[in-house]
């Protein structure tokens, strides 16, 4: 058993095993996953496992014959509440760098989109600039055949008034009188959606948020007007994003973001899959390139071997001595919207906050006044007009304080009005998925250091932006628009023992 659990772990990327995730799926462990059974005439006959982990069924007669060995996809695990998280090996498989390799071998027309939290993170590491570390991720990934390296920035835009709408319309009826659901929850960690599917959909999908991810709603961008303004159909971009987490695979895998035709996002690729590409496809700068392979021919001639694949493509150069690559694409561009206390996630309850104070109360927010809770990972922000709250927010990291406010909400004992929930400690800057300190002792330095590096991108105002206001003006023009490529929705995953009282462990 030990050996092919072994064997399984061999196939996993680096990346996800410098991140210590053990939350994979191995023959030693049981999967419980709802069966399919075909309704025809029942057959007396034995099944045997041989040691090699083979499945056979000898029918009365002797005839032996081999089964098949079950496939589980990612959206199994997402329609399965038979645990929580993702199961390794299949993110592996379907969401690593092995199939991005493929991709790059194809014809099809590669768009990356790189998370400012990735690039900060490469920033950190090689200790330069946001600004240069992004033109340098542009250049090594173009060595590869990349069309196109774009910036979330402007999904985030989206996302965050998108959001805003949301919260203001729920908080006017509130203060009607009229029936609604509050705290607003943003639901862009697709960690904290898994955990609120799988196990707290009863109480708490009303109050999620409907508005995509800043991912996601990348994606729609890039499998539309994008697509249109390159000329190429959205079924043949393979559209990559670079994350700074690993539940981000996950979310591209819903069902929700495709079509018969496509996927929004084809594949994620993690922060940690991203340097461990740079560490094998770069060359220290006194490091000597393979030479030009020639052979013979049968006449003698000689002649060259054929050009590698892209995929096999490896640099003579270091990630530090690439030319940096300055693009004028209106999606390239890294801006911020936040101050550095409203954390690098996103910037959701700093921007929310002061729309929300202005367009309902009439106040114009020039400094939030953050009050620490129980621990870093915990922060509120509160509107006092003639000694009364009308406006508590909050900032709320990691499971064991998304637990506190679960239990909140449900015994009805929840005071806010908003609230940004992310499910790693520290935000989406210290994601599962970032480069990780090579002592214990110094993740909180290299976390400050992403941080500051993330800071360092111009503040911009999200309404002002001028591809916002142009997508906003035709591309989102209508109710049906903005509702299909900006919202989406939650699915209550039914408890499997429930639903399927006689589903098999394999």
């Amino acid at each position: 058993q030990s050996k092919k659990v072994a064997r399984l772990h061999m196939n996993f990327s680096s990346g996800l095993k410098l991140a210590g995730l053990d939350d994979f799926l191995t023959p030693a462990q049981q999967c419980i996953k709802p069966v399919k059974l075909d309704k025809r005439e029942t057959r007396e006959a034995i099944h045997i496992v041989e040691e090699e982990g083979n499945y056979h069924e000898v029918l009365p007669g002797g005839e032996r014959l081999k089964l098949e060995t079950t496939k589980i996809s990612l959206t199994d695990c997402l329609a399965c509440s038979g645990c929580v998280t993702t199961a390794e090996a299949i993110l592996v498989q379907e969401q690593g760098l092995g199939e991005f390799y493929k991709h790059l071998d194809t014809e099809e027309t590669v768009v990356i989109t790189v998370s400012q939290q990735s690039t900060a993170s490469i920033a950190a590491h090689f200790n330069i600039s946001f600004e240069e570390a992004f033109e340098k991720i542009t250049t090594f990934l173009q060595h590869f055949g990349v069309k196109h390296v774009l910036d979330c920035s402007v999904a985030r835009n989206f996302s965050l008034l998108e959001t805003s709408k949301e919260f203001i319309e729920r908080k006017k009826k509130s203060l009607e009188g009229t029936p609604t659901t509050l705290p607003l929850i943003l639901g862009a960690c697709p960690g904290w959606v898994c955990y609120a599917e799988k196990t707290q959909s009863d109480y708490i999908l009303p109050y999620l948020s409907t508005t995509k991810s800043p991912q996601q709603i990348m994606g729609s961008i890039v499998k539309g007007p994008f697509a249109e303004s390159i000329s190429v159909p959205p079924s043949n971009i393979y559209h990559v994003c670079i994350m700074p987490c690993f539940d981000k695979k996950l979310e591209a895998s819903r069902a929700d973001f495709k079509n018969e035709s496509f996927a929004d996002v084809d594949i994620v690729i993690s922060t940690l899959e991203l340097l461990e590409m740079i560490k094998t496809k770069t060359r220290n700068p006194n490091g000597e390139t393979e030479p030009e392979i020639e052979s013979e021919s049968e006449t003698g001639d000689v002649e060259m071997s054929e050009p590698p694949k892209r995929s096999e493509t490896v640099l003579s150069q270091s990630f530090l001595e690439l030319a940096r690559t300055r693009t004028d694409s209106v999606l390239a561009q890294s801006t911020r919207t936040s101050s550095e206390q409203g954390r690098a996630s996103g910037g959701y309850l700093d921007y929310i906050f002061r729309v929300a104070a202005k367009e309902i109360f009439g106040q114009e927010i020039t400094q939030i006044d953050y009050k620490r809770g129980r621990n870093d990972d915990r922060l509120d922000a509160d509107l006092v007009l003639e000694d009364k709250t009308v406006l508590k927010f909050g900032i709320v990291y990691g499971f064991r304080n998304i637990q506190n406010i679960v239990r909140m909400i449900k015994t009805k004992k929840c005071n806010y009005d908003f609230l940004e929930i992310m499910a790693c400690p520290g935000g989406c800057t210290n994601g599962g998925g970032q480069i990780r300190a090579e002592q214990t002792t110094q993740s909180n330095q290299l976390l400050k250091q992403v941080n500051t590096t993330f800071f360092e991108t111009p503040l911009e105002i999200p309404e002002r932006n001028p591809t916002v206001c142009e997508l906003y003006g035709g591309w989102l023009s209508t109710p049906e628009s903005r509702k299909q490529f900006l919202h989406t929705q939650y699915h209550q995953i039914p408890k499997l023992e429930v639903t399927h009282p006689l589903a098999i462990n394999w």
